[in-house]
């Protein structure tokens, strides 16, 4: 069947989506682009050319409807508490977040984020009438533009409880969080945290889920299946263990507390968001170094460390900015060819990768630890680059950007032969958005050797011809038609 998120990845080379609705049953959809221009573009190329939707071709034509009527779902159980699911999200989805969506309906009283299953939040409002108002307005919306859609619908808690206020979790009505919850400390706090089970730099000591120490260590996570929560994980622990006990095993929020997600209750630490370290298994080390994997993971997010391991040969670790980009990685690059390897992708449970003073040397001479934190090549930085990014899985079609101006055909051939790999059988250029750059299509003879290709050269420098500065040849798969 095909769904929404496969409508969208065909369509968006030809501009930004901002609404689809999806008729499976009746094998049509309609899909709502922001302005006029995509969508003339979309029924021009499909007239002659091939579009696929999920693998199989599809036939695309205008509506009689100038825009798609957002749906309004009613339920027959009304309540003052409503779930918010995310879809898609590409962007970092806070407290501060849902409330700035949800307090222009009514007074929001509580909030509680879960990242088990995607992004998905409940939100305790002081009246059912308020919730209601609030379900009606943000079903099917978008957060931000082209990206996290929500999908709003009552849950069954009609209150939540709250511990402590942070990112994930918070009650307005009041500060006063967990104080009677656990007996004061004897003696003085410690000036540093407990360093845990993996090299750390030092911490300073920090109260964790309702007021408990962290490396104090926690309850037993596997009465709630250990690591991240969701909404039934809140619901069942509410009602085994009533509130306050309940609120407390979930880390006290209903939310993610990363010292349990290394296990044992030890204390973590580190840059960036939890659980944003992958492990990466499959790796052929005689022709695999960081920038190729940077090349290829940056396409889905932004990379800040990698680390090839000298103990496990074969094996790296990436650390990226956030947990959105490690799962689009893992949906997009999982079991990918690369290099007489497979990709085998799962997180890692450290929470981030720490600075290497001497790293070891890979085959190819290149150091086995790289740190891309501001790299300009990045991709992911601000909403306006997130929107432009349009994450495919691999493909034989390369969309090329950022090259010299009416760039010839051997100057980019010749990017390939510099990089050792076998380049694209057919390049074909389109029309220029200014006169600084180039793009077009580059068509490979396979997946495997567009992979390879894309590993390789993505990122590159090509010469200016108007200057010293030389370019850099921006690379990411395409889902156009190798017929194009």
């Amino acid at each position: 069947m095909v769904s929404e998120n496969d409508l969208r990845q065909a369509v968006q080379c030809f501009g930004s989506v901002s609404y689809v609705m999806n008729f499976p049953n009746r094998k049509m959809a309609l899909i709502e682009f922001e302005d006029i221009q995509s969508a003339k573009q979309l029924v021009t190329y499909a007239q002659t050319g091939t579009l696929c939707v999920a693998g199989k071709s599809a036939k695309f034509n205008f509506s009689t409807s100038q825009a798609i009527k957002r749906p309004t779902h009613i339920e027959d159980h009304p309540n003052n508490v409503i779930l918010l699911t995310v879809m898609n999200p590409k962007h970092a989805i806070t407290v501060d977040v849902i409330n700035a969506i949800c307090s222009p309906h009514g007074n929001v009283l509580r909030i509680v984020i879960f990242r088990k299953n995607g992004v998905q939040a409940m939100v305790e409002f002081d009246d059912i009438e308020s919730a209601g108002k609030a379900k009606a307005t943000l079903h099917g919306a978008d957060i931000y533009s082209n990206c996290c859609t929500i999908r709003a619908e009552y849950a069954k808690p009609n209150t939540l409880t709250v511990i402590r206020n942070d990112c994930d979790s918070w009650d307005y009505t009041t500060n006063n969080f967990g104080r009677d919850m656990f007996p004061a400390m004897s003696k003085p706090q410690p000036l540093l945290a407990d360093p845990g089970m993996v090299s750390m730099p030092p911490m300073p000591f920090a109260m964790g889920a309702g007021g408990r120490p962290v490396g104090m260590g926690g309850p037993d996570m596997s009465l709630l299946g250990g690591g991240h929560i969701d909404a039934l994980d809140y619901e069942r622990a509410m009602e085994r263990f009533g509130a306050v006990q309940g609120a407390s095993m979930l880390g006290g929020l209903g939310g993610y507390d990363p010292n349990y997600a290394m296990g044992g209750g030890f204390g973590g630490g580190g840059s960036g968001q939890p659980d944003c370290v992958l492990m990466v298994y499959g790796l052929n080390v005689q022709k695999i170094n960081c920038q190729k994997l940077f090349n290829l993971f940056c396409l889905y997010g932004n990379v800040l460390r990698v680390r090839f391991l000298k103990s496990k040969e074969g094996s790296a670790m990436v650390q990226m900015s956030d947990r959105e980009g490690c799962e689009r990685v893992i949906r997009m690059l999982g079991n990918t060819k690369l290099h007489d390897g497979k990709i085998q992708l799962s997180f890692s449970k450290q929470t981030y990768l720490q600075d290497i003073g001497n790293p070891h040397l890979l085959p190819d001479g290149s150091l086995a630890y790289q740190n891309y934190t501001g790299s300009k090549n990045n991709r992911y930085n601000g909403p306006d680059a997130v929107n432009k990014n349009r994450a495919q899985p691999p493909s034989a079609v390369h969309y090329f950007f950022n090259a010299p101006p009416n760039v010839s055909e051997s100057t980019l051939l010749n990017a390939f032969a510099e990089a050792d790999v076998v380049g694209p059988d057919k390049i074909t250029t389109f029309p220029p958005k200014s006169e600084k750059s180039s793009r077009g299509l580059l068509f490979f003879s396979d997946v495997y050797t567009s992979t390879e290709a894309l590993a390789a050269t993505n990122n590159s420098k090509l010469p200016n011809p108007n200057g010293k500065a030389p370019y850099v040849l921006k690379l990411c798969f395409s889902n156009a038609s190798p017929d194009y």
